[in-house]
């Protein structure tokens, strides 16, 4: 048997590579997968917005009874409620101009935001900004500061001016202690700067100071004087010094003085340690006079305290009197 061998034309082989390429390059560019679910090119990420762009900018939302709003005005009355970034405002009625975010509140305002509630009578202030002046105001702010001002200017989201203002930490009706003054400035968790300011106790009239600037954080300075009156020590004043040594310990120096029997020194330490390890020393000094009703004057006593707590705490405690005294008693108790 002849086999017969059939040799192709180049004419033949040049269309057949051709239709091999042709079915590769649609098989590479076909919008159909091996499963036969269509391909899309993926979409372009949508751009990213800019700082000074619109989406930036917080929206209003307002609820009230009643609404009226023109192109660039809105007015609200009933029961209104305002939100704007970190800012809610209550008020009967509100006033929002929307070009300048300017805002004007009257009738019961209240101002919130995350650190601080205002309440007063008008409000005209920049919710942008921040600024703004409230009169009547009532306000808190933390750590624990109440006040209240016939007119808060509020400057910034930390800083406060104020006028016939008063402050206290008590939350009470009637206060246990707090600060009347003419004027006075308010840095939110920092310090309150006051001038002719009267020290008050339930409501009366303690001393003046012409000018007093009062810690909200801890801070190295003078404390608040504590003044006082016993049958046995008489007329009693304390003044204080706070040390803030570091945050994890602190210490207090005192000084006393007592009309009827002499002065006394003091030292407070605190300390606490990242696995929990704490303590407390406390020392006191006694430099007491002799007592008017013996005849014969005793001599200068002191009497020291010395108390250290860890854990377990223990306290010694004597009473020295020069070498006119033999007698000198040392105690040591655990506590």
């Amino acid at each position: 048997m002849t086999v017969a061998r059939v040799t192709p034309s180049p004419k033949a082989v040049g269309l057949l590579v051709l239709a091999l390429v042709s079915s590769a390059v649609l098989l590479v560019f076909s919008p159909l997968r091996a499963d036969g679910t269509e391909t899309r090119a993926p979409a372009p990420a949508p751009p990213q917005a800019s700082a000074g762009s619109g989406q930036d900018t917080p929206e209003w939302k307002v609820i009230a009874q009643f609404q009226e709003q023109t192109e660039d005005r809105v007015f609200a009355k009933g029961e209104v409620e305002i939100h704007y970034g970190d800012f809610i405002l209550f008020a009967d009625w509100v006033e929002i101009f929307l070009k300048t975010k300017d805002v004007r509140a009257e009738g019961n305002v209240v101002l919130q935001s995350p650190t601080e509630v205002l309440k007063g009578e008008t409000l005209v202030f920049n919710a942008d900004s921040g600024r703004g002046v409230m009169d009547g105001a009532l306000g808190m702010a933390q750590p624990s500061l109440f006040f209240e001002a016939g007119r808060l200017e509020r400057l910034d989201k930390t800083l406060y001016n104020l006028e016939n203002a008063r402050f206290t930490s008590c939350a009470q009706s009637v206060p246990r202690w707090q600060f009347s003054s003419s004027r006075a400035t308010v840095k939110k968790e920092d310090y309150v700067i006051l001038w002719n300011s009267v020290f008050q106790v339930k409501g009366v009239p303690v001393f003046y100071l012409p000018y007093i600037s009062y810690p909200l954080e801890r801070r190295t300075g003078f404390l608040i004087p504590h003044v006082g009156y016993t049958e046995f020590k008489g007329f009693e004043l304390n003044q204080d010094f706070y040390w803030a040594m570091a945050r994890n310990m602190d210490a207090v120096f005192k000084l006393s003085y007592y009309s009827r029997k002499g002065f006394g020194l003091g030292t407070d330490y605190r300390y606490i340690f990242s696995d929990g390890t704490a303590g407390n020393f406390t020392f006191r000094s006694f430099f007491f006079r002799a007592d008017e009703a013996d005849e014969k004057p005793k001599p200068l006593e002191i009497l020291s305290r010395v108390v250290y707590e860890k854990y377990l705490s223990a306290s010694c405690c004597s009473i020295f009197r020069p070498p006119s005294s033999s007698r000198r008693r040392r105690i040591v108790r655990p506590g």
